[in-house]
């Protein structure tokens, strides 16, 4: 099946070939899917922890982070949207969206609002 025909598919579905602990400075070893570089098609997903192995280099996929193997087999690294943070910031955006549009009066106006 030529490349282009894979990349079509937005996520591939690709297996590790091994597991094994692995830190990442958590302090302890988290049990890590093992990939190996030469088998990961275009449109693979891989959710860290994960390691790509190859015979010249390795490629580490911490946790909260995404690898997507690209059209030219590139990896092509993300960080995971956090739901917690994506919420937080969506409120504080409107919060400050709010803010800004309340008018604004100079000091000694008797009208003045207090923010």
């Amino acid at each position: 099946m030529p490349l282009a025909t894979l990349w079509r598919d937005p996520v591939v579905s690709q297996s590790p070939e091994d597991f094994r602990p692995v830190y990442f400075g958590m302090g302890r070893a988290l049990q890590t899917p093992i990939y190996r570089r030469h088998t990961l098609v275009p449109g693979a997903r891989i959710k860290g922890p994960a390691v790509i192995e190859e015979k010249t280099s390795t490629t580490v996929i911490y946790p909260k982070q995404i690898a997507q193997i690209d059209g030219h087999l590139n990896i092509e690294i993300s960080v995971e949207a956090d739901s917690t943070e994506t919420a937080l910031k969506r409120y504080f955006d409107g919060v400050v969206d709010v803010y800004a549009s309340l008018p604004i009066r100079a000091a000694g106006d008797s009208e003045s609002l207090l923010c």
